[in-house]
C-alpha cells in the first residue's frame, strides 16, 4: 500500500539536504538500491519546493508519502546502515509497513493457543533423561488474597515425542478443590481445558504422559506458599489429537492402598 507518492514519468526528484558526510554515503547507497530495483530515480536539489531532508535525528523516521514542501527523513544514531536507510526512503516513498495495511487482518492468524500466558514461568527442553523443575508459589501470607498468583511452565519435546512427568514433592494445603494452591498439569490434547490439579503430597509419585510434545504446567497459590518438585523427560509415542482422549497415568502407591487421580478437580475460586 502507497499514500501519495510522486510519480513524473520515470523521474521522482526527491531532493534531499544532509547533515553528515555519513550519512550522505548511507543514504546515497540506500538510494542507489532503489533506482537499480525500480523504475524510481533521485535527483538532488535543495531548492526545490517539494523535498526531503535527510539528516541525523533523535532516532529513524520518515513521514509516508509526500506532505508537501520540505518533509524529514531522520537517520539517527543507531540507524548508520544501507538497509534502514532504504527503508525509510520507503517511507518517504509512500509505503506503509506491511503489518499496518488496512487489510492485513485477512491475511494474518493468530493462534492464541501457541501464546504463554504472561507472568513468572519459563520454557524448558525435555531430554531422554529425567530433569527437574521447582517451583515455588506465593510469599506465605496466611491472609487468603482474591487473585492466585501463577507460574506458567512449559515443557517441550521434540516432534513426535510425548513429555512424561512425575510429582516428585508437594508442599501446600491440602485443601479440597485446591482452593488455595496447586499444581495443574494440562495432559489433555485439549490444553483450553482445566487440566489435572494437585494439591495433596498423597499424590507424590503420579506420573502422568502428555498426548503431544508440548506439556503446560501450572503452579497457582493465594494462601501461603505452594511448593512443587516435578520431574520431566520426553519418551517414543504415538501422538494424539483428539481432546477426549486421556493420556497416560501410573497410579501412586500409599501404603497398602492405591488411589488414582480425579479426572478433573475444578473450583469456582481458581479458573
Amino acid at each position: 500500500m502507497i499514500q501519495n507518492i510522486i510519480i513524473d514519468s520515470q523521474l521522482l526528484a526527491i531532493p534531499n539536504q544532509f547533515s553528515a558526510s555519513t550519512i550522505r554515503t548511507i543514504f546515497t547507497a540506500a538510494a542507489k538500491f532503489w533506482q537499480e530495483n525500480t523504475c524510481v530515480k533521485f535527483v538532488e536539489n535543495s531548492q526545490a519546493l517539494n523535498r526531503v531532508r535527510v539528516f541525523k535525528g533523535d532516532g529513524c523516521y520518515s513521514y509516508v508519502g509526500r506532505v508537501g514542501g520540505q518533509q524529514d527523513l531522520s537517520l539517527g544514531k543507531g540507524c548508520e546502515s544501507v538497509g534502514t536507510a532504504a527503508h525509510e526512503l520507503g517511507h518517504a516513498l509512500g509505503f506503509f509497513h506491511s503489518q499496518s495495511r488496512v487489510d492485513r487482518d485477512s491475511a494474518i492468524t493468530i493462534v492464541l493457543a501457541n501464546i504463554q500466558p504472561p507472568g513468572c514461568g519459563a520454557t524448558y527442553d525435555a531430554t531422554p533423561d529425567y530433569q527437574q523443575l521447582t517451583s515455588t508459589v506465593g510469599d506465605g501470607s496466611m491472609k487468603t488474597k482474591i487473585d492466585f498468583s501463577k507460574c506458567n511452565y512449559w515443557i517441550q519435546a521434540p516432534p513426535g515425542k510425548q513429555v512424561e512427568v512425575r510429582l516428585d514433592s508437594y508442599q501446600g494445603y491440602a485443601v479440597d478443590g485446591c482452593i488455595y494452591g496447586g499444581v495443574e498439569i494440562k495432559a489433555d490434547a485439549d490444553q483450553l481445558r482445566t487440566g489435572y490439579r494437585f494439591c495433596s503430597p498423597s499424590y507424590t509419585g503420579t506420573t502422568l504422559t502428555s498426548t503431544s510434545n508440548l506439556l503446560p504446567i501450572i503452579v497457582f497459590n493465594r494462601y501461603g506458599s505452594t511448593s512443587v518438585a516435578i520431574s520431566y523427560r520426553y519418551i517414543d509415542g504415538e501422538q494424539s489429537n483428539v481432546g477426549d482422549e486421556e493420556p497416560a497415568m501410573t497410579p501412586n502407591v500409599i501404603g497398602s492402598s492405591t488411589t488414582t487421580q480425579p479426572r478433573r478437580c475444578v473450583n469456582s475460586f481458581y479458573k
